[in-house]
C-alpha cells in the first residue's frame, strides 16, 4: 500500500516536473521578498525594541542571509526546468527559516517552550507542492536537531514539553501532506481519465482525430531520420454492410480492422494509429529504415483483414489504402492527409482492395493541388503568393476554363478558389454545373468574392465557404486547413 502511493507519487511529480517548477519557483519568489520583509520588520519593531543581543543577532544574520537568498533568486532570468533544482532552492529557503527559528526557541530563550519553531514545521510542507519524502525528511532531520539543543539546554519540564510539540506538528504535518497528495493525487487521475475520454475514439480506443494531428506535428518537429509515412484508409462498400447487416455487425467489422491495426503497428515503437469517424483509419509511422518493409506491411495487412474479415464475419470484406511515403521531413499535416487521401481514392477507383503508395520526395508530390479562379490578375498573383509553397497552382481566368482545368486535374485536384463575378461563365454557373457532375462535386470550393450575395443560398449549392474581400492573409490560411480537414 505504502509502496504504490510512494510510486503515484513519483509518477505525479515526473509527469508534471515542469509545471510543478514553475508554479514551485513563482511562489518561492513571491514569499522570499515577503520572507525578507518580516524579517525587517521584526528586527526593528520588535527585536531591537525588546533588546536581547542574541535574538538581535540572529534576526540580523537571518536578514543578510535572506538577503542574499532572496537577490539570488530574483536576478536569476530562467525558470529552472527540473523539479529537483527547485526543490533544493525550496529546501534551503526552508532551512533558513527553520534553523534561525530553532536557535531561538532552544539557545537564545533556553527558559521557555518553544511555539514558533513547531508552527513552522507545519506551514513549511503545505505552502509548496514537493515531493512528500523530502518534507519529512528534512523536518525530522531539524526536528531530532532541535530535541538535541532542548534536552542539553532546557530543563526536563520544558524539554518534554517541547518533545510533545514536536511530535504533534510532526504528525499533523504527515497527516496534511498526506491527505493533500492524496487530493492532488485524485485531481491528477481524474484529469488523465478526462484527457483520455476527448482525446481517444470511445469505440475502439484508437486516437481521434484532433489528438491523432497534434502527434503528427509532434513528430515532424522532431525531425528524426527515416522513412516517413501517413496511411489513410476505409472499409469497401462499408455502407452496404451497415444497411445489409445491421450497424451492430457494422461495428463489430470496425472493431475486427482496429484490432488487426494494433497488431501490425503496435510494436512499432514510433507508430500512432488512429480514427477519424466513420470507417476512416489512419496510421502514422516514423523513423522507419526500411521502406520495402512499410509497403509490404500495408498490403499484408489489407489482405490479412480479407481473409480473416470473410473467416470470421461470413461475408466477404475489404479495405483500401492511401500511403505516403517520404525519406524528408514530411509537410503538414492538411498536406500530407490530402495526398495520401488523394491516393486512397485513387485505389478505391480501381475496385478497392487496393494499396496506393506515393513517394513524397519530389517537391511536386510533397504540395497538394490548388485551382485559383478570377478574372482580377493581382488577386489571382495575391492567392499564388500566399499559397505558393502549400500548394501546386493551377489558374483560370474565367468559370469555363475552371471547368476545363476542374476535369483535367479532377484526380489531383484538393481545392478551389473562385471569384463570383467573371467573364464568360460567372461563378454561379460553375457552382450549378459542378452540382451536377458527381464526379467533381466532392471538390471543396471556396469563394472568394466581394459580392454580397446570400451566404446561405450559396451553400445550398455545395461552397464549403465564403471569404469576403478585401481579405486577410491569416484568415483566408486559415480557412483553407480547416476546409480541407472538414
Amino acid at each position: 500500500m505504502l509502496q504504490e502511493y510512494l510510486d503515484q507519487c513519483n509518477s505525479y511529480f515526473a509527469k508534471n516536473e515542469s509545471i510543478l517548477a514553475e508554479k514551485n519557483w513563482r511562489l518561492m519568489k513571491f514569499m522570499s521578498l515577503l520572507y525578507l520583509f518580516f524579517l525587517l520588520g521584526f528586527y526593528f519593531f520588535i527585536s531591537v525594541p525588546m533588546g536581547v543581543t542574541g535574538q538581535n543577532n540572529i534576526a540580523f544574520l537571518a536578514i543578510i542571509l535572506q538577503l542574499v537568498f532572496t537577490i539570488a533568486v530574483w536576478i536569476r532570468k530562467s525558470i529552472p526546468a527540473k523539479e529537483k533544482e527547485v526543490s533544493l532552492y525550496l529546501i534551503t529557503f526552508g532551512l533558513m527559516i527553520l534553523i534561525p527559528t530553532m536557535i531561538l526557541g532552544t539557545i537564545v530563550f533556553p527558559e521557555h517552550e518553544a511555539n514558533l519553531f513547531p508552527l513552522i514545521i507545519v506551514l513549511m510542507g503545505q505552502i509548496y507542492t514537493i515531493r512528500p519524502r523530502q518534507i519529512y525528511i528534512m523536518n525530522l532531520l531539524v526536528s531530532v536537531l532541535f530535541l538535541i539543543l532542548s534536552y542539553r539546554l532546557k530543563t526536563y519540564g520544558v524539554f518534554m514539553q517541547d518533545l510533545v510539540s514536536i511530535l504533534s506538528t510532526n504528525s499533523i504535518t504527515i497527516v496534511c501532506c498526506t491527505v493533500c497528495m492524496h487530493s492532488r493525487l485524485e485531481i491528477d487521475n481524474k484529469e488523465h481519465d478526462l484527457k483520455q475520454m476527448c482525446s481517444i475514439d470511445r469505440m475502439t480506443g484508437l486516437l481521434n482525430k484532433t489528438t491523432f494531428e497534434s502527434k503528427y506535428n509532434e513528430y515532424r518537429n522532431s525531425r528524426v531520420q527515416g522513412f516517413y509515412a501517413l496511411a489513410v484508409m476505409d472499409m469497401d462498400g462499408f455502407k452496404n454492410v451497415n444497411d445489409q447487416y445491421g450497424h451492430r455487425v457494422g461495428d463489430q467489422v470496425l472493431l475486427f480492422f482496429s484490432e488487426l491495426l494494433e497488431t501490425c503497428f503496435s510494436n512499432r515503437r514510433q507508430s500512432t494509429i488512429g480514427r477519424f469517424g466513420g470507417d476512416e483509419f489512419v496510421v502514422l509511422l516514423k523513423g522507419e529504415t526500411d521502406e520495402e518493409w512499410i509497403r509490404q506491411e500495408f498490403e499484408h495487412l489489407s489482405k490479412e483483414f480479407s481473409v480473416k474479415g470473410q473467416e470470421r464475419f461470413g461475408f466477404p470484406v475489404s479495405c483500401s489504402i492511401g500511403v505516403t511515403i517520404t525519406s524528408k521531413i514530411p509537410p503538414s499535416f492538411a498536406s500530407c492527409f490530402i495526398i495520401a487521401d488523394r491516393a486512397l481514392y485513387s485505389a478505391k477507383k480501381n475496385h478497392g482492395n487496393v494499396c496506393e503508395f506515393v513517394r513524397l520526395d519530389s517537391d511536386d508530390n510533397m504540395r497538394p493541388t490548388m485551382l485559383v479562379v478570377d478574372d482580377d490578375e493581382m488577386t489571382r498573383t495575391l492567392l499564388k503568393t500566399y499559397f505558393k509553397d502549400s500548394f501546386q497552382i493551377i489558374e483560370a481566368d474565367n468559370g469555363q476554363d475552371a471547368l476545363a482545368e476542374m476535369e483535367s486535374y479532377q484526380d489531383m485536384l484538393s481545392i478551389v478558389l473562385m471569384d463570383l463575378e467573371m467573364p464568360v461563365m460567372d461563378g454561379r454557373a460553375v457552382l450549378e454545373e459542378l452540382h451536377q457532375m458527381k464526379q467533381l462535386c466532392d471538390i471543396p470550393v471556396l469563394v472568394v468574392t466581394a459580392s454580397t450575395d446570400n451566404e446561405m443560398n450559396l451553400r445550398d449549392l455545395g461552397v464549403a465557404g465564403v471569404l469576403n474581400k478585401p481579405f486577410q492573409p491569416e484568415e483566408i490560411k486559415r480557412t483553407v486547413e480547416q476546409t480541407l480537414l472538414a
